[in-house]
């Protein structure tokens, strides 16, 4: 998949016309498949949403910290679960930013579409993960 390495492919149409020009016909279920069995992210630049590799996203890492205020809409908490909710597409990406910057308090967190739910490793934790993800990514 060097056209997902190489040109920012920002649709699954736009990954089947890139085939489609080098002689390869498939439908776009067929492209789902393949994004989804491959393990390929949806990345967001200035530009918008596009699909990478999750090396890629490492690489990314230090400049997506510096985007991440751009991509987050709240935090929230109940319990010992804190709520991320982010512009949709950007849960993924800001779910390995929170993984990456090993949050104290932190057990685990999961990513969909457009909310990252973290798991503290009790209530108390709650107040010093909230502050942690403000300090990292600037949440306001």
């Amino acid at each position: 998949m060097e056209m997902v390495r190489h040109k920012h492919i920002r649709t699954q149409q736009d990954l089947c016309d890139e085939l489609k020009q080098e002689g390869i016909t498939v439908t776009q279920a067929q492209i789902s498949r393949d994004i989804r069995d491959l393990g390929i992210v949806r990345m967001r630049d200035a530009e918008g949403i596009y699909y990478a590799f999750p090396g890629e996203v490492s690489r990314n890492v230090g400049n997506q910290f510096n985007q991440a205020r751009y991509m987050l809409l709240s935090v929230a908490s109940s319990g010992n679960i804190v709520s991320v909710k982010t512009i949709p597409g950007a849960a993924q990406i800001i779910g390995h930013l929170i993984d990456e910057a090993c949050i104290p308090g932190v057990i685990g967190c999961v990513a969909g579409d457009d909310t990252v739910m973290l798991v503290a490793r009790n209530e108390e934790a709650v107040e010093e993960v909230e502050n942690e993800l403000q300090r990292v990514l600037t949440v306001e």
